[in-house]
């Protein structure tokens, strides 16, 4: 027995030093914590709050997430799934929104669904890198397209460019107004041959 209760502490010890929370949650409305970790702090909250029913994990998970992350656990129930994953939204105690990753599986008691019990870990910074990533790329192939789509007519001999409301406006005047380039001018050796001999 002596030595279970070593080998249980010392994996206490390991959940406790790392980004993964412990949770088991009871199949009943409210979704009652049966057993949290302490290390739930990481998120701002104590694991008495949600043992004491003080906190619900419905009430801390983003509105916009709820009906999602129940029609998911209800499909996961129906289709007698006994392990899953999934990634929402939650309210840290300060009031900060943090991403949540959790897997997860259900707890049977005589063929019946009882409970589940999962580890969840914050995975905000991993999510937010993959949004500004997204965007970025977004952004870029936007741009791309645009530049790759347009065609500028472009007077054969002064070069301005006559923009969608027909007015001509000098080459380097076109590009500033709608990119961030800047320019610099310099002298190519065909015109200094040209112009000055």
């Amino acid at each position: 027995m002596g030595e279970h209760l070593e080998k249980m502490s010392v994996v206490e010890q390991i959940i406790l030093t790392s980004p993964f929370m412990v949770f088991r949650w009871k199949i009943a409305p409210g979704w009652p914590v049966e057993y949290v970790s302490d290390n739930i702090s990481l998120l701002g909250y104590s694991a008495a709050e949600f043992l004491e029913g003080k906190v619900a994990w419905p009430g801390i998970t983003h509105p916009e997430d709820v009906p999602r992350l129940e029609g998911e656990v209800a499909d996961f129930m129906d289709k007698k799934q006994n392990s899953f994953s999934q990634k929402y939204r939650i309210f840290a105690k300060n009031g900060d929104i943090r991403w949540i990753e959790d897997w997860n599986m259900v707890i049977f008691d005589g063929g019946q669904a009882r409970s589940i019990q999962g580890l969840i870990c914050d995975v905000t910074e991993r999510v937010v890198a993959q949004l500004k990533e997204k965007s970025i790329r977004e952004e870029l192939e936007a741009a791309l397209s645009k530049t790759l789509s347009e065609y500028l007519p472009i007077c054969m001999f002064c070069k301005s460019i006559r923009d969608d409301k027909g007015v001509w406006t000098k080459l380097e005047e076109y590009l500033v107004s709608r990119t961030n380039t800047q320019f610099s001018h310099g002298l190519c050796p065909a015109c200094a041959v040209k112009h000055y001999g």
